[in-house]
């Protein structure tokens, strides 16, 4: 008898937790060069998962180059799109900034924030990536960043 209440307490406990539903983090990476325009991409991509369900995404993308246009280039680049992208969809949060010959994005694109609703019907391809709920699958985001080139750990 105290064997089965004892399961019964785990089976409780573990239902209450969430044990299903374990925090996890998977890192990509994806590096590549362009001498013909004098730039080196480094981009690290870390997800943030609760289960297999994607909670937010923070990425961060290095441009090296001794050249000052292609820099700016980049910089104002990247700043429109994610400015679009969050008044699109909201969900992204980007800062910019450039030192020397590096400059660095940080962002962080929250899922839970982001109108999916939107962005699927918008961009009609990601419904693959999704689960019945409209929540980016974590096997999902892998490929998108893997079919880029990344490699994820």
């Amino acid at each position: 008898m105290k064997k089965i209440i004892g399961s019964l307490f785990l089976i409780l406990v573990f239902s209450i937790t969430g044990c299903g539903n374990k925090e996890a983090t998977i890192e990509c990476n994806l590096n590549s060069k362009d001498p013909s325009n004098n730039y080196e991409l480094k981009t690290d991509y870390i997800i943030h998962a609760k289960g297999d369900i994607v909670e937010y995404v923070e990425t961060t993308e290095t441009i090296i180059s001794d050249k000052e246009s292609v820099l700016n280039y980049f910089k104002e680049y990247v700043e429109s799109t994610y400015k679009s992208m969050n008044d699109s969809y909201s969900g992204y949060d980007n800062k910019v900034t450039v030192d020397g010959n590096k400059l660095v994005s940080t962002t962080k694109i929250d899922y839970n924030k982001m109108n999916m609703e939107k962005f699927i019907k918008d961009n009609t391809a990601m419904k693959s990536y999704v689960n019945k709920n409209n929540q980016l699958k974590v096997e999902g985001v892998k490929k998108i960043y893997e079919q880029l080139g990344a490699v994820c750990k």
